[in-house]
């Protein structure tokens, strides 16, 4: 039987991304430093930066209206915290496990401190949105049908498309869970540094959301995105992720 909360030593994720929507809190910069006291033993950088996004207008891309963005880091554990007027994140590039694990905090560990300080600071009741997003980032060691079907179950036809055919592709589902959880399910290869990889993504997210649920909300989407990745990976990928397969080559 397959225990889906199994911490692996060599876990596929490159990022873990926590995001809250909320309406609109003018406040929120009045109260920045407030928070950054509150959270600085965790997060002891700070940066004030400001985003800026575009739109396709014809054949130009036009700038919309910036918004800033304050920033809280850690280098130590890879992790960010960032704080807009609308939004609440969370960043992760240094993931190991949900909960502790060997002494070491979980992302949700960090999760619960930050968050609950920022709800010391700003009373916001209900949540637009709550979104959980896994990215998980393998190098292949050839571009090869026969090398994702040995760690992975395809989400597509690979029978009749094979990987040595394709010059592009890029899968996306979208698919209702339990508790009205919606998953975006992706999927796709791309090459950087002369590296071939294959990126197998999910985002989970609800909506409507009361502030007493939030951490009971984000263990559900946990779940369910270690259920999805459990289907689509095979009994060898969790060997490589619990560092089976080099035991076995020295052997």
């Amino acid at each position: 039987m397959i225990d889906i909360f199994e911490v692996f030593e060599q876990p596929l994720l490159s990022e873990v991304f926590l995001e809250l929507r909320f309406p609109i809190r003018l406040k929120i910069p009045d109260y920045i430093k407030d928070f950054q006291e509150k959270v600085i033993k965790e997060f002891p950088n700070l940066k004030e930066e400001y985003l800026t996004r575009f739109t396709i207008f014809s054949e130009e891309a036009s700038p919309m209206p910036t918004e800033k963005v304050w920033e809280f880091s850690n280098p130590e554990i890879n992790a960010l915290c960032r704080v807009l007027k609308n939004r609440f994140s969370i960043i992760s590039n240094e993931y190991k496990s949900w909960k502790a694990y060997n002494s070491k905090k979980g992302f949700r560990d960090v999760l619960e401190f930050t968050l609950e300080k920022f709800l010391e600071t700003y009373s916001i009741k209900k949540f637009d949105r709550i979104g959980l997003r896994y990215i998980n980032k393998i190098e292949m060691k050839e571009k090869s049908s026969d090398w994702l079907k040995k760690l992975f179950i395809p989400i597509f036809n690979l029978e009749k498309y094979p990987i040595e055919d394709l010059n592009e592709n890029i899968v996306r589902l979208r698919v209702i869970k339990e508790d009205q959880i919606d998953i975006v399910i992706q999927s796709t290869f791309f090459t950087e540094d002369k590296k071939d990889y294959y990126i197998l993504d999910f985002d989970a997210y609800l909506t409507e959301i009361e502030d007493i649920n939030l951490m009971s909300k984000a263990d559900q989407l946990h779940e369910v995105i270690l259920k999805e990745f459990h289907s689509l990976i095979t009994d060898d990928c969790r060997k490589m992720m619990r560092g089976e397969t080099k035991n076995e080559k020295r052997k």
